[in-house]
């Protein structure tokens, strides 16, 4: 697919991580379809409705910041 990505693990009371990630390449609807179906069915986390690759400036401002504080 030609991605690249960050990851970031953010540690919860509970002891399960949650993950944050960004991913870089070309988001032609097909690659987005296999990102989908790999994180859904293979990892099976998540649903459909939350892969929107939508994205405004402020949006990506607003994640750098967030994702800065744990690094």
């Amino acid at each position: 697919m030609g991605f690249q990505y960050f990851l970031l693990f953010e540690p919860h009371e509970s002891g399960i991580p949650h993950i944050h990630m960004m991913l870089f390449g070309d988001m032609k609807e097909d690659n987005i379809k296999r990102l989908r179906d790999l994180w859904i069915n293979k990892y099976e986390m998540g649903n459909e409705h939350a892969f929107d690759f939508s994205v405004n400036k402020k949006e990506v401002e607003n994640l750098v910041n967030y994702l800065m504080k744990y690094i």
